[in-house]
């Protein structure tokens, strides 16, 4: 199957949260390159989690932190919709501390699968004080 090019998403911290919304299965890559409060790594999170995001790959500052976040706001989400955990609901997690970002991109394109899951799309999020969006969409071509 040929993926489609990702979509890129350019977020400034502190700042709202994206208004596009995927009502799909999606991967997210986050590239952090800038810090955040913990108030606002959360509001990240609950925006992923309730557009559909399934598998989240964390590159740069804090991305041990960021991907704590969103196995954190994935059990919560589930609490909130079914009352309960149950463990069904999947929101694969990886952070990747020490990759280079062409190595991220690579392992999302050949390694970061679902069992069950059709992903429809792919996300760049960049999160950041300025925007790449051409150099990183072009790594993520070439990875």
């Amino acid at each position: 199957m040929t993926e489609a090019p990702p979509h890129y998403i350019q977020l400034k911290p502190e700042h709202p949260t994206p208004s596009e919304v995927f009502n799909v299965s999606y991967k997210a890559i986050l590239v952090v390159e800038a810090g955040s409060t913990d108030e606002w790594r959360t509001l990240v999170c609950n925006w992923l989690v309730s557009t559909g995001c399934q598998y989240a790959l964390v590159w740069g500052a804090a991305c041990e932190e960021w991907e704590d976040r969103i196995d954190e706001t994935s059990v919560m989400f589930e609490i909130g919709r079914n009352g309960a955990y149950s463990g069904d609901a999947v929101l694969m997690t990886t952070h990747h501390k020490r990759e280079e970002l062409s190595e991220v991109f690579w392992f999302s394109k050949n390694c970061a699968f679902v069992d069950g899951v059709e992903f429809q799309d792919v996300l760049i999020l960049h999160i950041a004080h300025s925007g790449r969006a051409t150099e990183l969409l072009k790594a993520y071509h070439f990875a």
